[in-house]
Protein backbone atom coordinates (compact mmCIF):
# COMPACT_ATOMS: atom_id res chain seq x y z
CA UNK A 1 0.00 0.00 0.00
CA UNK A 2 1.31 3.43 -0.91
CA UNK A 3 0.61 6.49 1.16
CA UNK A 4 1.00 10.23 0.79
CA UNK A 5 1.88 12.50 3.70
CA UNK A 6 1.59 16.27 3.38
CA UNK A 7 2.81 19.15 5.52
CA UNK A 8 1.61 22.50 4.15
CA UNK A 9 3.32 25.84 4.60
CA UNK A 10 2.14 29.25 3.33
CA UNK A 11 4.08 29.10 0.03
CA UNK A 12 4.74 25.38 -0.43
CA UNK A 13 3.73 21.92 0.62
CA UNK A 14 6.14 19.12 1.44
CA UNK A 15 4.94 15.69 0.43
CA UNK A 16 6.23 12.18 1.01
CA UNK A 17 5.36 8.95 -0.75
CA UNK A 18 5.75 5.87 1.47
CA UNK A 19 5.44 2.18 0.59
CA UNK A 20 4.03 0.33 3.59
CA UNK A 21 4.82 -3.16 2.29
CA UNK A 22 8.50 -2.35 1.70
CA UNK A 23 8.61 -0.01 4.75
CA UNK A 24 10.42 2.40 2.46
CA UNK A 25 10.24 6.14 1.81
CA UNK A 26 9.96 6.37 -1.97
CA UNK A 27 9.95 10.10 -2.58
CA UNK A 28 10.32 13.40 -0.73
CA UNK A 29 9.50 16.61 -2.61
CA UNK A 30 8.13 20.10 -2.21
CA UNK A 31 5.27 21.51 -4.20
CA UNK A 32 6.12 25.19 -4.64
CA UNK A 33 3.05 27.40 -5.07
CA UNK A 34 3.69 30.03 -7.80
CA UNK A 35 3.39 33.42 -6.09
CA UNK A 36 2.78 35.21 -9.37
CA UNK A 37 -0.70 33.65 -9.53
CA UNK A 38 -3.63 35.17 -7.68
CA UNK A 39 -5.00 33.23 -4.70
CA UNK A 40 -7.73 31.25 -6.51
CA UNK A 41 -5.26 30.26 -9.23
CA UNK A 42 -2.71 29.21 -6.59
CA UNK A 43 -5.29 26.96 -4.96
CA UNK A 44 -6.30 25.54 -8.34
CA UNK A 45 -2.63 24.80 -9.04
CA UNK A 46 -2.29 23.03 -5.67
CA UNK A 47 -5.41 20.93 -6.27
CA UNK A 48 -4.40 19.82 -9.75
CA UNK A 49 -0.85 19.06 -8.60
CA UNK A 50 -1.98 16.88 -5.69
CA UNK A 51 -4.43 14.98 -7.88
CA UNK A 52 -1.60 14.38 -10.37
CA UNK A 53 0.66 13.14 -7.56
CA UNK A 54 -2.04 10.75 -6.32
CA UNK A 55 -2.38 9.29 -9.82
CA UNK A 56 1.33 9.20 -10.65
CA UNK A 57 2.30 7.33 -7.48
CA UNK A 58 -0.89 5.22 -7.30
CA UNK A 59 -1.56 6.36 -3.73
CA UNK A 60 -4.00 4.25 -1.68
CA UNK A 61 -4.19 6.32 1.53
CA UNK A 62 -3.16 9.83 2.54
CA UNK A 63 -2.81 12.19 5.45
CA UNK A 64 -2.32 15.87 6.14
CA UNK A 65 -0.47 17.39 9.08
CA UNK A 66 -2.62 20.40 9.97
CA UNK A 67 -1.84 23.41 12.13
CA UNK A 68 -2.30 23.03 15.85
CA UNK A 69 -5.60 24.45 17.08
CA UNK A 70 -3.89 26.63 19.67
CA UNK A 71 -1.34 28.15 17.29
CA UNK A 72 -1.22 31.93 17.66
CA UNK A 73 0.38 32.54 14.29
CA UNK A 74 -1.83 30.54 11.96
CA UNK A 75 -1.26 31.66 8.41
CA UNK A 76 -4.38 31.84 6.25
CA UNK A 77 -2.45 30.66 3.19
CA UNK A 78 -1.46 27.44 4.98
CA UNK A 79 -5.05 26.87 6.06
CA UNK A 80 -6.26 27.41 2.49
CA UNK A 81 -3.79 24.84 1.17
CA UNK A 82 -4.78 22.32 3.84
CA UNK A 83 -8.44 22.76 2.92
CA UNK A 84 -7.74 22.31 -0.80
CA UNK A 85 -5.77 19.13 -0.10
CA UNK A 86 -8.64 17.74 2.00
CA UNK A 87 -11.10 18.47 -0.79
CA UNK A 88 -8.73 16.88 -3.31
CA UNK A 89 -8.57 13.70 -1.24
CA UNK A 90 -12.36 13.59 -1.01
CA UNK A 91 -12.60 14.00 -4.80
CA UNK A 92 -10.01 11.35 -5.59
CA UNK A 93 -10.02 7.57 -5.74
CA UNK A 94 -7.92 7.02 -2.61
CA UNK A 95 -9.44 4.58 -0.12
CA UNK A 96 -9.06 6.67 3.02
CA UNK A 97 -7.39 9.76 4.37
CA UNK A 98 -6.91 11.47 7.69
CA UNK A 99 -6.25 14.95 8.98
CA UNK A 100 -4.03 15.09 12.03
CA UNK A 101 -2.25 17.19 14.58
CA UNK A 102 0.73 16.07 16.68
CA UNK A 103 -1.33 14.05 19.14
CA UNK A 104 -3.43 12.17 16.60
CA UNK A 105 -0.42 11.42 14.38
CA UNK A 106 1.51 10.17 17.42
CA UNK A 107 -1.42 7.97 18.44
CA UNK A 108 -1.60 6.41 14.96
CA UNK A 109 2.11 5.64 15.13
CA UNK A 110 1.98 4.33 18.70
CA UNK A 111 4.51 6.86 19.96
CA UNK A 112 4.42 9.61 22.57
CA UNK A 113 4.38 13.33 21.89
CA UNK A 114 7.97 13.47 23.18
CA UNK A 115 9.03 10.78 20.71
CA UNK A 116 7.24 12.67 17.92
CA UNK A 117 9.18 15.83 18.82
CA UNK A 118 12.46 13.90 18.95
CA UNK A 119 11.88 12.46 15.47
CA UNK A 120 10.94 15.86 14.04
CA UNK A 121 14.13 17.39 15.52
CA UNK A 122 16.29 14.72 13.77
CA UNK A 123 17.28 13.18 17.11
CA UNK A 124 15.69 9.83 16.24
CA UNK A 125 14.01 7.95 13.41
CA UNK A 126 10.84 5.90 13.44
CA UNK A 127 11.70 2.21 13.72
CA UNK A 128 11.08 -0.06 10.72
CA UNK A 129 11.08 2.80 8.20
CA UNK A 130 13.88 2.79 5.64
CA UNK A 131 15.15 5.74 3.65
CA UNK A 132 15.09 8.59 6.17
CA UNK A 133 16.76 11.54 4.46
CA UNK A 134 19.60 12.88 6.58
CA UNK A 135 19.33 16.34 8.08
CA UNK A 136 16.01 17.25 6.53
CA UNK A 137 13.78 20.07 7.74
CA UNK A 138 11.01 19.67 10.28
CA UNK A 139 8.32 19.84 7.58
CA UNK A 140 9.88 16.88 5.74
CA UNK A 141 10.04 14.74 8.87
CA UNK A 142 6.46 15.63 9.79
CA UNK A 143 5.32 14.66 6.28
CA UNK A 144 7.11 11.31 6.68
CA UNK A 145 5.34 10.66 9.99
CA UNK A 146 2.00 11.54 8.39
CA UNK A 147 2.65 9.22 5.43
CA UNK A 148 3.49 6.32 7.75
CA UNK A 149 0.55 7.16 10.02
CA UNK A 150 -1.84 7.10 7.07
CA UNK A 151 -1.13 3.39 6.62
CA UNK A 152 -2.23 2.53 10.15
Amino acid sequence: MRSLGIRAEPKKATFVIYDDEAKQILNVESLIIPQILNKPEQLKFARHSILDILREYQVDVAGIRVAEGNSQNQDADRLYLEAVFMESFASSSIRKYFVGRKTSISARLGITAAQFASIVKCEADLDDVEGWPAGKAQAVREAILVAVGATR
